[in-house]
C-alpha cells in the first residue's frame, strides 16, 4: 500500500479551538519573528517558511467547535487588534 507523506515541521493533533488557535498564533508569532529580523529590530536569524499542520481524525471539524474557533480567527484578525492587545479571549 502506498501512502501519501506530508513534510511538517509543526503537528498539532486535534482540530478543537485550542489547538486551532494556537497554530495560528504560533504562524503570527513566526510572522513577526522573521519581520523583526529583516528590519534589524530582532537579532538572530529567520526562520523562514514553517510548515504547521492541524491533523484531526474524524471525518469533519464538529461545528460547534469550528464556529467558535472561525470567531477566534475573525476576533484576531480585526484591524482594531494589534500583536500587543490580548484578544478577548487572551489568545492572538
Amino acid at each position: 500500500m502506498e501512502r501519501e507523506t506530508l513534510e511538517m515541521d509543526v503537528v498539532f493533533v486535534g482540530a478543537g479551538p485550542a489547538n486551532l488557535s494556537g497554530a495560528l498564533h504560533l504562524a503570527n508569532l513566526i510572522k513577526t519573528h522573521n519581520e523583526e529580523v529583516a528590519s534589524g529590530k530582532r537579532a538572530g536569524a529567520a526562520l523562514g517558511e514553517v510548515e504547521i499542520g492541524v491533523i484531526e481524525k474524524g471525518a469533519t471539524v464538529p461545528s460547534d467547535e469550528l464556529g467558535f474557533s472561525m470567531s477566534i480567527i475573525a476576533d484576531c484578525r480585526r484591524d482594531d487588534i494589534s500583536a500587543d492587545s490580548p484578544s478577548p479571549l487572551g489568545l492572538c
